[in-house]
C-alpha cells in the first residue's frame, strides 16, 4: 500500500495498482460464484382452453422465484393465481383486464421449491395460453433467488 503524507501532515494510504486489480478480482469471482447456476426462464401453455389449469413449478433440484403470470383469456375476465388446486388460497390479488391479464411479484414474493405448483383460474370464459416467468436457480442454493 502506498503512503502519501499531505502538505497538512496527513498521513493516507492508497491501494496500488496491483492491489486494486487483486482486490477487484476477487470481487469479481464472488459475483460469478453467487451468480453460477442462475437463469431467467420462461415457460408458456398454449391453447389451453380451460377456466381453471395447473401451472407446473420447477422439476427436482430446482427453485423458481416467480416474476409473472400472464395469460390470454377467451372473454374479458379476472384472471387469479392461486397456492392451492381447490383455489382457496390466493398468490397474489386478482388482475382484472379486458382479454389478457398479468400478475407480477417483487424480489422473492413468490419461491415456488421442487414439486410445487401454482393454479391460475378466471372468473368468466377460459384461459387460452399462459406464460410464467421466473428466475430460476440450483435448490440448494435458494438464498441467491431475486
Amino acid at each position: 500500500m502506498a503512503k502519501f503524507v499531505l502538505d497538512f501532515g496527513m498521513e493516507v494510504d492508497l491501494l496500488t495498482k496491483g492491489e486494486l486489480d487483486q482486490s477487484l478480482s476477487e470481487a469479481q469471482a464472488s459475483w460469478h460464484a453467487r451468480a453460477a447456476g442462475t437463469d431467467f426462464i420462461t415457460r408458456t401453455q398454449i391453447g389451453v382452453d380451460e377456466s381453471s389449469l395447473q401451472l407446473p413449478g420447477p422439476e427436482s433440484g430446482w427453485a423458481w422465484s416467480v416474476k409473472m403470470v400472464s395469460a390470454a383469456l377467451s372473454a374479458a375476465a379476472v384472471l387469479s393465481v392461486w397456492w392451492d388446486a381447490q383455489m382457496t388460497l390466493p398468490a397474489a390479488p386478482p388482475a382484472a383486464s379486458a382479454t389478457s391479464g398479468v400478475i407480477s411479484w417483487g424480489s422473492d414474493s413468490l419461491v415456488l421449491k421442487p414439486g410445487r405448483a401454482l393454479y391460475a383460474s378466471t372468473s368468466t370464459g377460459t384461459i387460452t395460453s399462459v406464460l410464467v416467468a421466473a428466475w430460476q436457480i440450483p435448490a440448494e442454493r435458494l438464498g441467491l433467488l431475486r
